[in-house]
């Protein structure tokens, strides 16, 4: 787990039960943390190595505007409810 530390990574879904948790975990690792997300969170976590993009990720062209950087690892947790 040593080499996630300062490694740049996108959760999509990071809102969600499941991706909260993750992008918890991978800030108490030292991650550099980008939450791809569908819908504003009322009480969404702040951390000075985490930031958050709200689009529809189905949508490239807004996508692309939105996210303008490579990531080392990309965690796909993101779904249509």
């Amino acid at each position: 787990m040593h080499q996630l530390k300062n490694s740049s990574i996108l959760v999509i879904g990071g809102t969600g039960f499941i991706g909260t948790n993750l992008v918890k975990k991978l800030l108490r690792l030292g991650s550099k943390v980008t939450c791809l997300s569908l819908k504003r969170k009322q009480n969404k976590l702040t951390h000075k190595n985490l930031r958050y993009v709200f689009c529809d990720y189905a949508n490239f062209n807004i996508l692309k505007k939105k996210i303008n950087k490579s990531f080392e690892y990309v965690v796909n947790l993101g779904g249509y409810i």
